[in-house]
């Protein structure tokens, strides 16, 4: 043993295993923070729009508001971004009321996110005139569809793929599609600041 350890004291090898655990935990704290799938997925969102809004409200058009987790604006039209956090193996389909998720070897079970997308879809469309709205569920990448995935769904590996693939509105101008932003943006606002976005 003492071959091994060399010409070290006691104290040394402490100090030496003190400052290895240290790095240890350093490394460990940032690899983490870089796969951290809620950061991967914002950044995704963020890195695939033109313009985007985040975490904000829209009235429903029945005095209540709808919650918009991500509204971002591309050359295709308006996109409203859901986000999932399901790991494991997922099975769903555009019709199917629930969804289920394998992990770990249990089962669980999960309304589809399309249905409620779609309805925060038709809340935007009420308001953006004829400029063309989708719908788009995001799950990390730590979700594997093996059944497929289902339309209007991505991961984050696929999301600015699935953005290209919109159709997009007949006339390749922006105007219409800022002009739709705008009055979109007019009556989005944050609770926490209680105003508009408009600007």
């Amino acid at each position: 043993m003492q071959a091994l350890l060399g010409d070290f004291t006691t104290e040394q090898l402490l100090w030496y295993s003190i400052g290895g655990v240290v790095v240890l935990a350093l490394l460990i704290y940032w690899m983490k923070g870089r796969v951290n799938p809620e950061k991967v997925i914002r950044k995704t969102v963020l890195k695939n729009a033109r313009d985007v809004v985040e975490n904000v409200y829209i009235p429903d058009g029945l005095g209540e508001h709808m919650h918009l987790e991500y509204l971002i604006l591309t050359p295709a039209g308006l996109v409203v971004v859901d986000t999932m956090r399901v790991p494991g193996n997922v099975f769903g389909a555009e019709k199917l009321e629930l969804w289920t998720q394998v992990y770990n070897k249990r089962s669980y079970k999960f309304s589809n996110p399309l249905l409620y997308n779609e309805l925060k879809c038709i809340t935007v469309r009420s308001v953006s005139g004829k400029v063309p709205v989708y719908g788009l569920v995001l799950f990390a990448d730590d979700s594997q569809f093996p059944k497929g995935i289902p339309a209007r769904v991505a991961t984050t590996s696929s999301f600015a793929q699935e953005l290209k693939n919109l159709p997009g509105p007949a006339q390749k101008t922006t105007t219409g599609l800022d002009q739709a932003w705008q009055a979109v943006l007019s009556t989005i606002f944050d609770k926490n600041k209680t105003t508009t976005l408009a600007t």
